[in-house]
């Protein structure tokens, strides 16, 4: 068993805390966060899906930090990173969305730079970490 290093688990965290806080934001209030940054679409279903999408990559996370087995957590993290990538394809074409208020452009810029860093950091994470 693979012990993970100190980096990883500062990584785990910070994927663990961005998953959780979007998780509560499109699961739990997404009608109140739809208009604090001004969505110009809402779907309750969809941003529920979403929601629940991040919470349980959140709660996986969770769950690999406890594991403490970088062999057991890989193929959470390889998950991860594509989903990631996957995620931040749709936000960048969403981008040319004429109907975007300068709040909602904002968050959406906002969301697309936090994502780009997420990916960047659990790379260079796994990377690291396989070399090991």
């Amino acid at each position: 068993m693979a012990e993970l290093s100190k980096f990883l688990k500062i990584v785990l965290i910070i994927n663990i805390l961005a998953a959780l806080i979007y998780g509560v934001l499109y699961l739990f209030i997404p009608e109140i966060y739809a208009v604090m940054i001004e969505s110009p679409s809402f779907s309750l279903q969809f941003w529920r899906l979403w929601g629940v999408s991040c919470f349980i990559l959140g709660i996986m996370g969770i769950i690999g930090l406890l594991r403490n087995d970088w062999i057991q957590l890989k193929i959470l993290l390889e998950f991860s990173i594509l989903w990631l990538i996957g995620m931040n394809i749709l936000n960048l074409i969403y981008l040319f969305d004429p109907s975007h208020t300068v709040t909602s452009f904002t968050s959406e810029v906002m969301d697309v730079i936090i994502i780009f860093v997420l990916i960047a950091l659990n790379i260079y994470a796994y990377l690291r970490e396989n070399k090991q």
